[in-house]
Formats: C-alpha cells, sequence, structure tokens
C-alpha cells in the first residue's frame, strides 16, 4: 500500500513540475504515452481530428480553436486519461488573451425541469388574487350594515386563495377566477350562476410564459451550447453517446455543436434539418432554431 501511495506523489509530483512550465499539453501527452495509446486512439476516442489532440499536447494555441472548444476537449481527454483537468485549463488560460480565458470549473445546467416559469406563474396569480381582494373590500363599503356578515364570509373564501398549495395555484384557469357581481341573499352562498361574463385577462398572462421544447438526441460525444430567446444558458457541456436531453425555453435557440453530424436535434415535435450549416473541415455546426423548427446559419 505504501509503493502505491508513494507512486501516486510522485506522479502528482511530476504533473504539477510540467504544469509550471508554458507547455500546458504535456501533462496529457504524458499521461497519454505511459498510458500505451497513440494520437490516433486519442482523437477516435474525442471524435475530433488528430492534428486537434497534437496540438493540444504540444501547446499549438496557434493551430487551436476558440478556448470555448480547447476547454472541452481538455477536460474530455483528462477524463479519458484518468487525470485532473482543472490544472492543465489553469495552465492553458495563463497562455491565451485575457478576454479568452474560461473558468476551470465549467457551467453545470441545473436540472431541465426549470422552476422559473413556474415562479412567474405563481406571483402572476397572486397579482390576480391581490386585485381580486381589492375590487371585493371596495363592494364592501357600499353593502348595508345587516349585510356584512355576508360579505366577511365571501372575502374570507377569497383570503383562503392565499393557502392554495403552489401547484394547485398553477392548476388554476381563467374559469376559477372570476368576478362576483353582487351579493347572495342571508339564506344563500355565492351561485358561480350569479357571476359576470367578464373574466380576468389570466389567459393574456400565462400566454407570456409559454416554453419551447427543444430535444438533443446523441448518437455519438459532442461539446454542446445553447440558448434562448432571452439569453438564458440551457446547455453547455459534453453531450454522450445515447444521452436525450430535454431543454425548455423562448425560441429561437441558438446553438453550436462541436461535432454536428453526432447530434440529432428536435423542436415542439419536429425535426430538425441542419445538416447543410455544417462545417466540413471541423465539423462544427452554428445556427439559429426558430419555433417552427427552422435552421439558419449564425456567427458565434
Amino acid at each position: 500500500m505504501t509503493d502505491v501511495n508513494d507512486s501516486s506523489a510522485d506522479q502528482e509530483s511530476e504533473v504539477d513540475a510540467l504544469l509550471q512550465n508554458t507547455e500546458f499539453g504535456a501533462p496529457l501527452r504524458e499521461a497519454r504515452e505511459k498510458t500505451g495509446m497513440s494520437t490516433a486512439d486519442a482523437a477516435q476516442s474525442l471524435l475530433i481530428p488528430e492534428d486537434i489532440v497534437c496540438a493540444i499536447e504540444n501547446s499549438q494555441i496557434e493551430k487551436l480553436p476558440s478556448a470555448t472548444f480547447v476547454i472541452g476537449y481538455i477536460r474530455s481527454y483528462a477524463r479519458i486519461l484518468n487525470i485532473s483537468a482543472d490544472q492543465v485549463i489553469e495552465s492553458y488560460n495563463r497562455m491565451i488573451p485575457v478576454d479568452d480565458q474560461i473558468p476551470s470549473i465549467p457551467f453545470v445546467p441545473v436540472d431541465q425541469k426549470n422552476t422559473g416559469n413556474k415562479t412567474v406563474v405563481v406571483m402572476i396569480v397572486s397579482i390576480v388574487v391581490l386585485l381580486v381582494l381589492a375590487w371585493w373590500f371596495q363592494q364592501g363599503t357600499t353593502v348595508e350594515p345587516e349585510k356584512s356578515s355576508i360579505t366577511n364570509d365571501a372575502t374570507d373564501s377569497s383570503v383562503s386563495v392565499n393557502s392554495i398549495d403552489e401547484d394547485e395555484i398553477i392548476s388554476l384557469n381563467e374559469d376559477e377566477l372570476i368576478k362576483d357581481t353582487g351579493l347572495a341573499s342571508e339564506n344563500e352562498l355565492i351561485d358561480a350562476s350569479l357571476v359576470s361574463e367578464e373574466k380576468l385577462p389570466v389567459s393574456e398572462l400565462v400566454a407570456e410564459t409559454k416554453t419551447d421544447e427543444l430535444i438533443l438526441t446523441a448518437i455519438g460525444e459532442s461539446w454542446c451550447e445553447i440558448s434562448d430567446a432571452t439569453g438564458k444558458r440551457l446547455f453547455y457541456q459534453l453531450i454522450k453517446a445515447k444521452q436525450v436531453k430535454r431543454l425548455y425555453g423562448v425560441a429561437p435557440f441558438k446553438v453550436f455543436l462541436g461535432d454536428a453530424s453526432k447530434v440529432n436535434i428536435e423542436t415542439n415535435n419536429k425535426d430538425v434539418d441542419f445538416s447543410h450549416l455544417i462545417s466540413g473541415n471541423k465539423n462544427v455546426a452554428t445556427f439559429v432554431i426558430s419555433a417552427d423548427s427552422k435552421a439558419t446559419a449564425s456567427s458565434r
């Protein structure tokens, strides 16, 4: 056990020593050579051209794509070689312009069942409830004294809406948020038949929170960056073969794929054809997907 620990410590010391110089790719090259893996094997595992692997190992920044790609390649390469990528990325960042630097810890997207939309709906419904209460209190100022007890009962019923569970509030539709046109008799509760035809514009408010669905299906590994029309980043990481990712946001979606031929995309249950937008040299693609599943070229 002591020999194993000493060997691990020696290996970490070697990696630290390599990181002291300006060749950020040296630790990756050394780790690959120790495993007996060739650059061709590494390129096949990473699904990138072999000359990119060689450029990374030899720290040839001028032969590498943008920092966004390189960070993803380094992290995937380090995972294959079973070494830490953080120090390699830190060394790489020291060699590139400050404006191009990317933190070594990538963005980790939250679960795709985003709660943001639910929060917006809850806020909207709360505002509507407050308006209804304000209307009740305004009507209550004209009620005769002998009918004040009925008004209080009706107001209490309205206040109870605040105690509804969040999931129940979201399920409310415009048919359940109505105005009362008058007071019931002393022996009756307020009847739905007495309700005015006029309704609060809940449908218009809820429509503003409508989201579009985008589905990624990977047949191989590819780096993916996806954001929606609001600028919100929905996905920013390597998607692995056979993975399926469901994303929700506001169309149009801006998409970048590091290995575009390895990913299929659907938007709102329609296949997206972006094959004509894939770069032949690097197999990358940058494009915009509309709500009706049409893809158009775009710049990063």
